[in-house]
C-alpha cells in the first residue's frame, strides 16, 4: 500500500480528535467574553456598528473597482494620475500597426481569461473607439505607411509578421515608463 493513501493508526486518529476538540473549547472560551459583551450592547449600538462597518466596506469595495477593475476604454480616459503611479495595464492585442505601434483591448482584473471568462472581447467594428493605441518608444521599425524616400528594405514584410505574431495576444503595459530620449 503507498504511504499516503494509508490510514493513520487509531492511536494517532484519537490523539488527533482530542487535540482538535481541547483547541475548539480553548477558542470557544476566549470568544465567550466577546458573545457576552456582544449581547449586552443596547440595539442603537448594535445598528450603528452595522451602518459603519457596512460604509466602510462600500467605500472600499468603490476604491478596490476604480483601481484594478475598471476598463480604460480608451486614451481619452488615460489620466496624469495612472502615469504617476507607472501603472501597469493587462489586455488583449487587438491589431499591430507598423511594428512599433499596436491598438490594445485593456482587460482589467477577473473575467476576460480562463478559467473565470464571463465577459468578451468585441471584435471588427464593435472596438471602434474602444482600443489604446499605444507606440512603443525606442524600437526603430520599417515604417510602410510613409513612402517617402529613403525606404526600408523588407518594410513590406513587416506588418504581416507582426500581425501573425502580435495580434490576439496577452500583453502587460507600464503606463508610466520614461521616455528615454528626455
Amino acid at each position: 500500500m503507498l504511504p499516503f493513501t494509508s490510514t493513520p493508526p487509531s492511536s494517532e486518529r484519537s490523539r488527533w480528535k482530542q487535540f482538535l476538540h481541547s483547541r475548539y473549547e480553548t477558542t470557544q472560551k476566549e470568544l465567550q467574553p466577546l458573545k457576552s459583551s456582544w449581547s449586552s450592547l443596547p440595539d442603537n449600538a448594535k445598528l450603528g456598528i452595522a451602518i459603519v462597518g457596512s460604509s466602510l466596506l462600500t467605500v472600499a469595495g468603490v476604491w478596490v473597482y476604480k483601481r484594478h477593475m475598471k476598463r480604460i476604454p480608451n486614451s481619452q480616459f488615460v489620466t496624469a494620475e495612472d502615469f504617476n503611479r507607472r501603472r501597469w495595464i493587462t489586455g488583449i492585442v487587438t491589431s499591430v500597426g507598423d511594428a512599433d505601434n499596436f491598438r490594445l483591448f485593456h482587460t482589467p482584473s477577473i473575467g476576460w481569461r480562463w478559467p473565470l471568462k464571463f465577459r468578451s472581447i468585441p471584435s471588427g467594428k464593435d472596438l471602434k473607439d474602444q482600443t489604446l493605441h499605444i507606440r512603443m518608444a525606442g524600437v526603430d521599425a520599417p515604417e510602410t505607411r510613409n513612402h517617402t524616400p529613403p525606404k526600408h528594405s523588407n518594410g513590406s514584410r513587416v506588418p504581416s509578421r507582426a500581425n501573425a505574431s502580435g495580434a490576439n495576444s496577452f500583453s502587460g503595459i507600464n503606463m508610466g515608463a520614461l521616455w528615454p530620449y528626455q
